[in-house]
């Protein structure tokens, strides 16, 4: 009788394991995708799989305690994903344990749904009910119980493993992406699982993608790297109209952090308006991913599937190892911390010469001490220089740590030409929702516009302030960014777009207007600092031998105040422009993209009639772009794309999001290669056929880049000999 009731409640407690965590995994997917998983049965299986040990704990104490870890972790798992979906449109990812501190350092309780967190306390509530009971009624373990477990698992194992074969023998049978013909089913959902997280977790199920990212990982990857560079004959960049225009010039590269056409403005950000009207504007540019991600494109023209501070970041073909060879200075700027991302254990193997971080300074990889000691501080430093506190953190504004920082990123004019990589910060999410606290943030501040103690930002040239703005004729600038912003708009001269959201003008939504005019204010902050550097390079005659570029890295995803509410679909989804779900409308992704030079502005006028570039472009242009600017031949097969004014790069281009693994271009937007598209603008330009071919090459080079970054093919640290060989193939 005890024999029997123990075999009984350890079989009941099994299933309601089982049963609630399945229960759990539909009802996230019923939320996040409205349906269910194409080949469920794979989850199915792994669920009932994680399970199956219960059956065959001895100690009941034990079997409890595992199925409760096991229970724990799905919980985390399906709170984890709602939550990250609501906040940015994003899943959990196992590469996302890299940056587990800098998502505690940006998590806002905003992220989280009050109707998410009350399913997570129900089916925690109910677990516990369940397991109450379930402690309460089942005897302790016996011999009899292991054997019947034993039994129990086998017949589950001749079940569940069976239908997970003929699963993937399902999916290899339906397989029509061209570069994974011979893959096994397990093989492309492995492929799927780093390229297409989004349709994985769509087809196959959270723990089949988990399962595919993990196997990817230990998957030897050195032969088919070796098989891409035997089938690819070393291929030189074209020479074109504008190669070498700026040959052995400077290079400013500055990354603008949420950087989006909407908020360039005449009035609120004229030099950045300027340079766009002087200069070279890409005015089809996009980029969906994390900063980091978009930063290591912008330095690499590709980047691995996820960023970890190994010896992989040393590659051959980043610009500064490029540049380096070239005898150049190359240096790093950022004013956030050296340890936000790991950024001061890879950014220095990507060949910086110098890096200069908020609170900690290197130089050739190294951290610097002083006599004591003690590490050197970057000049920057100084806790009691005003400095903003988004992010719970304590950073300096933009405008602040270029003022400081100016002489190192623009130095004084030598034979040794500079690369200077910036990234700004200022303009970085969260945003305050309240009008009392953006009022309180914005109506006295100085910065760049008056006195801070004895400290005033003037032009060395002309003895007067640096970037001056003007409504109606009138000089306002020393007006507070606030006072600039409301004039500008009563005027006409400033528009707020997401007054133009139909939910802003039927909730009469406040909270996302005060977003934007603080983002707004942000990026005033950052065009200060851009007119500082741009008045240091004619200070020191250097502006018409630099080479400016400046980049966006993502649109505003912060939430505002419900599930997929971003601030940037705020900006973009009114009734007149769009009709679906916002997450998949292209223009939501448009960032800025801009080079000048004085030579090199005129010289494309003069091509083109014109200063705007039409062309769909991305970060991935950049690293090639700047070094056939600068006459630098290289071969094509390091970078995913050529330069953008190559003709072997007209109408190629498709981005890559690493973030959300969906690719798009002017026209198609998708997430996988074998289903219809998630956005399509009508055009007599290109099928989507012709787009799926294109994808397919384009997402096949990433996929070995991948594998050429996780497994250190040309590292420097791995293989010195073939990292020596690629450098140099690149010449004048």
């Amino acid at each position: 009788m005890e024999v029997g009731k123990t075999i009984k409640y350890r079989t009941y407690y099994f299933l309601f394991v089982s049963l609630i965590m399945l229960i759990m995994e539909i009802v996230m997917y019923l939320i996040i995708f409205q349906s269910m998983p194409r080949y469920f049965i794979l989850d199915i299986s792994t669920i009932f799989l994680l399970a199956l040990p219960i059956m065959i704990w001895y100690h009941k104490l034990g079997a409890f305690i595992y199925g409760s870890v096991v229970f724990t972790l799905h919980l985390a798992i399906f709170i984890g994903n709602l939550s990250l979906y609501h906040a940015s449109s994003d899943f959990i990812s196992i590469s996302y344990l890299n940056v587990l501190k800098e998502a505690g350092t940006v998590f806002s309780w905003s992220f989280l749904s009050i109707w998410f967190v009350l399913l997570a306390v129900f089916f925690f509530a109910s677990y516990i009910f369940g397991l109450v009971m379930f402690v309460k009624k089942t005897p302790k373990g016996n011999n009899y119980l292991i054997k019947y477990g034993l039994y129990f698992s086998t017949i589950m194992l001749l079940i569940l493993i069976p239908s997970k074969e003929i699963t993937y023998n399902t999916i290899e049978n339906n397989n029509v992406i061209t570069t994974l013909d011979g893959y096994s089913g397990g093989e492309i959902i492995s492929y799927c699982s780093i390229l297409f997280k989004r349709s994985a977790i769509r087809k196959y199920g959270f723990y089949s993608f988990y399962i595919g990212e993990i196997e990817d990982a230990l998957i030897d990857k050195t032969e088919l790297i070796k098989d891409y560079f035997t089938d690819n004959e070393q291929s030189y960049s074209e020479v074109n109209d504008l190669t070498s225009s700026g040959k052995k010039y400077n290079v400013l590269e500055i990354m603008i952090e949420t950087g989006i056409p909407d908020i360039v403005n005449e009035t609120l950000t004229p030099t950045i308006y300027s340079l766009q009207q002087e200069g070279i504007n890409f005015v089809n540019n996009y980029s969906k991913n994390k900063t980091n991600s978009s930063e290591f494109i912008g330095i690499n023209g590709s980047m691995p599937s996820a960023i970890t501070p190994s010896g992989y970041n040393n590659q051959p073909f980043s610009l500064p190892n490029v540049l380096n060879k070239f005898g150049y200075n190359t240096s790093y700027f950022h004013c956030n911390s050296y340890d936000f991302y790991q950024r001061g254990k890879y950014i220095p193997q990507f060949g910086f010469k110098n890096c200069y971080f908020d609170d900690r300074v290197y130089k050739n990889g190294k951290v610097l001490y002083n006599e004591d000691g003690d590490e050197l501080m970057s000049p920057a430093y100084d806790l009691y220089w005003p400095r903003t506190t988004f992010m719970t953190g304590n950073y300096p504004l933009d405008s602040d740590f270029v003022y400081r920082m100016k002489n190192y990123m623009v130095p004084e004019k030598s034979s040794t030409p500079f690369y200077s990589y910036f990234i700004s910060l200022c303009t970085h999410g969260p945003y305050d929702q309240d009008q009392e606290m953006l009022n309180k943030k914005y109506a006295k501040l100085e910065c760049c516009t008056a006195e801070k103690g004895d400290v005033t930002y003037l032009s060395s040239i002309t003895g007067e302030k640096v970037n001056k703005r003007y409504i109606d004729g009138v000089d306002v600038t020393d007006n507070t960014y606030l006072e600039i912003i409301n004039e500008a708009e009563e005027k006409g001269l400033w528009h707020n777009p997401v007054k133009d959201s139909q939910s802003v003008i039927e909730n009469n939504d406040q909270i996302a207007y005060n977003q934007y005019k603080m983002y707004q204010c942000d990026m005033m902050v950052f065009d200060d600092a851009l007119a500082m550097l741009i008045d240091r390079l004619k200070q020191t005659g250097q502006y018409d031998n630099t080479i400016l570029l400046l980049y966006g890295d993502h649109e505003p995803y912060y939430s505002t105040n419900s599930i997929k509410e971003e601030l940037s679909f705020y900006i973009h989804h009114n009734t007149d422009l769009f009709d679906g779900n916002p997450e998949y409308f292209i223009p939501t992704y448009s960032t800025i993209m801009t080079i000048s030079n004085p030579t090199i502005n005129q010289k494309y006028y003069e091509l083109n009639n014109s200063h705007e570039y039409t062309e769909f472009t991305s970060p991935y242009i950049v690293v090639p772009t700047l070094l056939d600017l600068l006459g630098i031949r290289f071969d094509r097969r390091y970078y995913i794309y050529d330069s953008a004014f190559s003709s072997n790069y007209i109408n190629t281009n498709i981005f890559y999001s690493n973030e959300l693994k969906f690719f798009f271009n002017d026209y198609y937007l998708a997430d996988d290669l074998d289903t219809d598209p998630l956005y399509v603008v009508e055009n007599d330009i290109m099928t989507f056929e012709d787009f799926i071919k294109k994808a397919n090459k384009v997402i096949h080079k990433i996929s070995i880049f991948n594998a050429i970054y996780d497994d250190e093919f040309l590292s420097k640290y791995r293989n010195k000999e073939a990292y020596n060989e690629v450098l140099d193939s690149y010449h004048y």
